[in-house]
């Protein structure tokens, strides 16, 4: 990775999916949903993934926080312990990668339970992963809330999902 300034660098990324074969025959035909992708992300910057239907975003972004595994590839990112290669990861040092880095998905319909309040869909993972204790998840929360502007967060937190604005 080499300069400072660069936090995500993607390289050759790939992902093939095996059509056909079955449980004793391995299949030699594959549908390349994402092939050689590249991207450098730089301190400070936003990236978009756009694109047409079917071109590989969701494949894309499932490879980015491992919830799949790359065919082929690189994905490096700056962290405190120096440059990691995600797409390496394996075991214990995975479960803490995917402790740090969630997937949030775009319909809010199909990401989001209707009947949980703000507060419980975002302190979920922190519950799950057993992060903090009520009052520090609670603070957390309304920490969170407000950078994202939702102000006052007090009168967000026990608001569902669908009581609030899409814009």
């Amino acid at each position: 990775m080499g300069h400072p300034d660069i936090l995500v660098n993607i390289q050759n990324l790939s992902k093939l999916f095996p059509v056909g074969g079955g449980i004793f025959r391995r299949s030699d035909v594959f549908v390349h949903a994402v092939s050689g992708f590249n991207l450098q992300i730089k301190r400070g910057e936003s990236v978009g993934l756009v694109g047409e239907s079917g071109c590989g975003k969701s494949t894309t972004g499932k490879l980015l926080t491992r919830l799949l595994n790359p065919t082929e590839g690189k994905i490096e990112i700056a962290s405190k312990q120096g440059v990691i290669d995600i797409a390496s990861l394996r075991g214990k040092k995975l479960k803490t990668f995917r402790r740090n880095v969630q997937m949030i998905f775009q319909d809010p319909y199909e990401s989001m339970n209707p009947r949980l309040t703000i507060y419980d869909t975002v302190a979920e993972p922190l519950n799950v992963q057993g992060i903090g204790t009520i009052t520090e998840r609670e603070e957390r929360i309304t920490e969170l809330l407000e950078k994202v502007g939702l102000t006052p967060a007090a009168s967000f937190l026990f608001r569902y999902t669908h009581r609030i604005s899409g814009g």
